[in-house]
């Protein structure tokens, strides 16, 4: 008996300085420094966790299965070095600790399953348990194929649209992209894991351990509770922790909303001016692809005629803030800009500011209302006077139920009233491109079909926009037209609008306004100040600024000169321009 422990102890002191010692030569790799007083305690734990955990099991099997585990782990903190991004110092060992009491727990309650004596809730019980290996597994190899899919690194940005859409429009994207190569890597993926959990089933447990089982859950338990909120220099912990809480932020939203709108009503905002204005925004549309903007197909014949109307400006340098449209337009459609210090849930929006001046508002929109997170742009629809949404599909494979024209339908023609803005959310061209325009409409065609389906669905957008402007202009009170997309799409290269794989194309959006007679007669100043900044740059996110000074919108706080279109004062040079909220600046395209 006495061999036996001896033999143990032998085994957990071998394990315990291998262990201890294979995380400090990762740390001497890596350059990381290395603090006494602060890791070498739960370095420690964690080598000596393992080396525990170790003895309740054949020896080969179980090192085979812990290197592959936290092997996948590494790899994604890898990932940064290959993106030649900023690793943190101590990521590595914090990496490995972090895989180790994965593992270590799932072991330990897989040799606590196979202790159970009734046949059928031991099997029961490690089915249980390897549904949480395979849940343990489940994120690093998905950022890790997501990498070999599109060599990009999966974000909180990512898991933030998944919330933020459905089904249908999730699907549409999968279809949008290679299908086979998607297809094999959820596939190798499966497959990884599975294997993983076989080897997990064939381990035999050793016999007669109990000592060692509760010290090493006893070690597991210290390490989970005590050192293991610790461990917060890690990619996959951290890109949850983020968007869980990116999630409790949005969750927020709406009651902050009501709280700023009500601030604005006290305020009393008044305002002389009169008019309709109508805010169109596009989705999914590069100025890349526009004729309007140089483009050699004919693909937007109405707008390069528009183009030479009185009163119309087509502004040459505008970009979008964001590649999704969630983060795009809870910006574009705020006084929160990437410019200022505003919270973003107790910012003022449009129709907040519109309708505290007076003005009667209306939302009509052609994208879903729905999804499985209530987005802040769909808040902001719903705090309209009137909001429409005609897409009412909830989960169901989308194709769309109306093209954008039908939202034509639904503009008001209201006489009695002479203040009003109307903001229409458009489709637009959002993959998949074929679904976003009628037959008549498919005039392109090429060697390059997806390119050839986006030009048709831009020169359908262009139709849909120009008899929009044809229906609002005959309003004898029309003030004002803004016309811009959400975000752009990087169809050339087939990365649609990810930001994980961020390239211009994606920014590089339309802006064009128009102003009746009235306006420019009623506003001079204001005219000729928007007229002389066609070349300047702008980003979407100060599509606020636009419109509530358009509108003549007086009083409101957190207005900023400089950020103004309608003021000679409006400065935005090339350094200051800001991407991917302030992740990309604009001489990088250069």
């Amino acid at each position: 008996m006495l061999k036996i422990y001896q033999k143990n102890i032998r085994h957990f002191l071998f394990v315990f300085v291998l262990c201890f010692a294979f995380i400090l030569l990762c740390r001497l790799v890596l350059g990381e420094k290395f603090d006494i007083s602060k890791d070498l305690g739960y370095v420690a734990v964690y080598s000596a966790l393992y080396a525990g955990t170790s003895l309740l099991y054949p020896y080969t099997q179980f090192y085979v299965l812990s290197i592959l585990f936290v092997f996948w782990h590494l790899c994604v903190a890898g990932l940064k070095i290959h993106f030649s991004m900023l690793l943190p110092e101590r990521e590595i060992t914090h990496t490995i600790c972090y895989s180790l009491n994965l593992f270590t727990g799932v072991a330990i309650l897989f040799y606590a399953a196979g202790l159970i004596k009734f046949n059928i809730l031991r099997k029961a019980a490690k089915v249980v348990v390897s549904a949480v290996y395979a849940g343990c597994l489940l994120p690093p190899m998905t950022i890790l194929g997501y990498f070999a899919v599109n060599n990009a690194l999966f974000s909180t940005d990512i898991i933030m649209t998944l919330f933020q859409t459905n089904f249908s429009e999730a699907l549409d994207y999968l279809m949008s992209q290679n299908v086979l190569l998607w297809t094999i890597g959820i596939l190798v993926i499966i497959a990884l894991i599975g294997l993983q959990i076989y080897v997990l089933n064939t381990l035999k447990t050793k016999s007669r351990r109990a000592k060692i089982f509760v010290l090493a859950f006893a070690l597991c338990a210290y390490a989970a509770a005590l050192v293991f909120p610790k461990l917060n220099l890690n990619y996959v912990h951290n890109l949850f922790l983020t968007t869980q809480s990116e999630l409790q932020s949005f969750s927020k939203f709406k009651n902050s909303r009501e709280a700023k709108v009500n601030s604005l009503k006290q305020l009393n905002l008044s305002s002389p001016a009169k008019g309709v204005y109508v805010l169109v925004i596009g989705e999914s549309l590069t100025k890349d692809h526009m004729q309007l903007y140089g483009y050699s197909r004919k693909t937007t014949p109405w707008l390069s005629n528009f183009a030479a109307k009185n009163g119309t400006m087509v502004f040459k340098n505008a970009y979008a803030n964001h590649t999704h449209t969630v983060p795009t337009l809870s910006y574009a459609l705020s006084e929160k800009n990437q410019y200022n210090d505003l919270v973003l849930e107790q910012a003022a929006t449009i129709i907040d500011a519109a309708r505290a001046a007076g003005y009667k508002t209306y939302w009509l929109s052609n994208q879903l209302k729905y999804s499985v997170y209530d987005t802040p742009v769909n808040i902001i629809g719903t705090s309209a006077d009137v909001s429409k949404w005609i897409n009412t599909a909830v989960g169901d494979k989308l194709f769309t139920q109306f093209y954008d024209e039908k939202l034509i339908d639904f503009i008001p023609d209201d006489k009695t009233t002479d203040k009003a803005l109307i903001v229409i959310h458009l489709m637009g061209n959002h993959s998949l491109y074929q679904d976003r325009y009628p037959k008549k409409f498919e005039k392109f065609h090429g060697a390059h079909k997806n390119i050839s389906e986006y030009d048709n669905s831009v020169l359908y957008n262009d139709y849909v926009v120009g008899k929009i402007y044809e229906r609002v202009s005959q309003n004898p009170e029309f003030m004002a037209f803004v016309y811009f997309a959400d975000h752009g799409d990087d169809v050339d290269n087939g990365l649609g609008h990810n930001s994980s794989l961020f390239s211009y194309p994606m920014a590089r959006i339309p802006l064009i306004v128009n102003v009746s007679y009235k306006f420019a007669r009623q506003n001079t100043p204001a005219y000729y100040s928007l007229y002389r900044h066609q070349n300047e740059y702008w980003t979407n996110d100060l599509a606020y600024d636009l419109m509530v000074n358009l509108m003549q919108i007086k009083g409101l706080p957190n207005g900023d000169k400089f950020l103004n279109l309608l003021s000679d004062e409006y400065y935005m040079p090339e350094d200051k321009v800001k991407l991917l909220h302030g992740e990309k600046k604009l001489p990088e395209e250069k």
